[in-house]
């Protein structure tokens, strides 16, 4: 025969959205909950009292009215959300976006040295130089390299800190980058839209 399942208070809030309204209602307890320790007695409810309990009209009236405070603030908790997400969009649609040019070979020297510097960084600090297994600059490389240190992108991304709405932003930040890039390194078209869709992909 299975064991009967007992409740204490905060197991009834979570399971069944009980608020402190509905618990004053509750009958003595008829069982006791033991925690890790001895010590540890806290006062529960058999599931057999408990469904006894929950089929009372005023319960099911307090339920009910818990359900529809629950759902106004979920409302006015979304619709804040739209607001504040709204105006950083609005704030950052004047965003000017700055690309450097750079010769193709200095660009791909450059992007090979900060990739260098990184794998040492990586061995020195973390010992994972396998896991980074070095390699020469990629075009995906060059790209990376391009939106991190020739455009503005990393100054952008710092008006999303602890802001509501940062993923949209983030994404309307990529949209506007990798279009700049697009126009002042053509060559680079297919993988600068790769990127792009991986940026919009998070």
């Amino acid at each position: 025969m299975a064991k009967e399942k007992i409740y204490t208070k905060t197991a009834l809030k979570r399971e069944f959205g009980l608020t402190d309204k509905c618990l004053a209602y509750l009958p003595p307890a008829d069982k006791i909950w033991y925690g890790r320790y001895k010590s540890q007695r806290y006062p529960a409810w058999s599931e057999s009292l408990i469904q006894d309990f929950l089929a009372q009209d005023e319960v099911q009236l307090l339920l009910v009215m818990a359900t529809k405070r629950w759902a106004k603030r979920q409302q006015a908790a979304q619709k804040a959300v739209a607001t504040k997400t709204n105006a950083l969009l609005a704030e950052l649609a004047d965003i000017k976006v700055q690309v450097e040019r750079l010769p193709k070979k200095k660009l791909k020297r450059l992007t090979q040295a900060s990739l260098d510097d990184w794998y040492l960084y990586r061995e020195l600090n973390y010992h994972s130089y396998d896991e980074f297994a070095y390699h020469e600059a990629t075009d995906w490389d060059i790209v990376n390299y391009i939106r991190h240190n020739l455009t503005n992108y990393d100054d952008e991304l710092t008006r999303l800190a602890n802001r509501v709405g940062r993923q949209e932003g983030f994404k309307l930040i990529s949209r506007k980058i990798y279009a700049e890039i697009l126009k002042v390194y053509p060559e680079y078209r297919t993988t600068i839209e790769k990127q792009l869709q991986e940026h919009l992909s998070r």
